[in-house]
């Protein structure tokens, strides 16, 4: 975790105590982790709108945070669930608990 990181994890706890149980459990070794998937291994063409990929990342029991379109090759995150990536998705950012498939 970098320093950056690092110090805007403390500011925002030291602002609200309450979320820090949340950063315990996101940072803690063998917690979740953050993965960029092709939308091919959940099954998807990369086209879907934004709601149907969460719902196929989620029969995974991971979940989805935004996707990387082919397009502009820019992070999206949390876009609006109807939105549609007609040029198609390159990678999906996932939060999951589970062991990542063999790729």
């Amino acid at each position: 975790t970098s320093p950056l990181i690092v110090s805007h994890l403390l500011a925002r706890i030291a602002l609200q105590p309450a979320i820090r149980m949340i950063f315990d459990e996101l940072f803690t070794v063998g917690g979740p982790e953050i993965e960029f998937r092709s939308p091919g291994a959940c099954g998807l063409r990369g086209d879907e709108r934004f709601r149907d990929m969460e719902a196929a990342v989620a029969a995974r029991g991971e979940t989805l945070l935004g996707v990387r379109s082919l397009t502009d090759g820019e992070l999206v995150l949390n876009p609006p669930r109807e939105t549609q990536f007609p040029d198609g998705v390159q990678k999906m950012c996932v939060l999951t608990t589970v062991e990542a498939p063999a790729r």
